[in-house]
């Protein structure tokens, strides 16, 4: 597992600012094996506050850089990277590709690590898609590499995914027990930042339980940390939590408030699964 990794997560503006730092002295000291990490790195911190446009600049460029150094763990998490940022565009069809290359790769590579988050990430793909029985056998044989991979994040990204193909299927209960194991696993190494976006999940699906003043309760709790420390992303879902916890209440005018402000912090990010759940709200 690594250290960088947990960093960018716990401590994103520090992470970020050391990764400005890093790619401005591997280009000052032509070190193409630094400047791999560099842009992979800052193709990784713009993604997570949907600057999408230069992420994808970015991990282009750090995919690039690790064909010509031979670094073929790099380049299975550029490719990883890429079917992440489209995939929360909702552009499927471009998520596909990138995916199915660092999947195949990570098996050439005989990487476990590398292969389970390329299956959980076909896995994702696959449930925005319909196709639930495709993602379920992805996620299991990511499940199966978890020992291997000897990572309570890999574990957690397991149980998340779990969770994601259950609630696509109006499994509430099953997803928030394995949102539940997610947090568990997650918990090992993140802080409360790092933990915020599984929280959330599990807070939807308690709303989705017809518990929707507990929802709320946890989804305010939530707001002040995404307001503070959170990405785009997690602010856009958590007002959207709040507006279907009161649309759930017949309070439509609290609802409407909350959806306006997340299709405003959804749209300019071109988070469009958010904002289309968003102006469904509106609607």
């Amino acid at each position: 597992m690594s250290l960088a990794f947990i960093l960018r997560t716990n401590e994103a503006p520090q992470a970020e600012r050391l990764g400005r730092q890093a790619l401005a002295l591997a280009r000052r000291l032509r070190f193409d094996k630094g400047l791999t990490e560099a842009y992979f790195n800052m193709g990784y911190f713009l993604r997570t506050r949907s600057q999408y446009d230069s992420a994808i600049y970015y991990s282009r460029q750090a995919l690039a850089a690790s064909v010509r150094t031979g670094n073929g763990y790099t380049q299975t998490r550029a490719y990883y990277n890429l079917a992440r940022i489209f995939t929360e565009q909702g552009n499927y069809a471009a998520a596909l590709g990138p995916s199915l290359d660092g999947l195949a790769l990570a098996r050439t590579i005989h990487n476990p690590r590398a292969e389970l988050f390329q299956l959980i990430q076909a896995g994702r793909i696959e449930v925005a898609l319909g196709e639930y029985e495709a993602a379920l056998a992805h996620v299991l044989a990511a499940q199966r590499l978890a020992p291997a991979a000897h990572d309570p994040l890999g574990t957690g990204y397991v149980y998340f995914a779990l969770g994601d193909i259950s609630r696509e299927r109006g499994r509430w209960l099953a997803a928030r027990r394995y949102y539940a194991q997610a947090a568990a696993s997650y918990a090992q190494v993140y802080n409360a930042r790092g933990l915020l976006h599984v929280e959330l999940s599990q807070a939807e699906m308690t709303d989705r339980l017809g518990d929707h003043l507990a929802a709320r309760r946890a989804a305010y709790g939530l707001l002040r940390r995404a307001q503070a420390t959170g990405t785009p992303e997690q602010l856009a879902q958590t007002t959207l939590l709040l507006a279907q916890t009161w649309l759930a209440t017949a309070r439509p005018d609290s609802a409407r408030r909350y959806a306006t402000r997340s299709l405003a912090t959804a749209r300019p990010a071109h988070l469009r699964p958010v904002a289309r759940d968003a102006a469904l709200v509106l609607a």
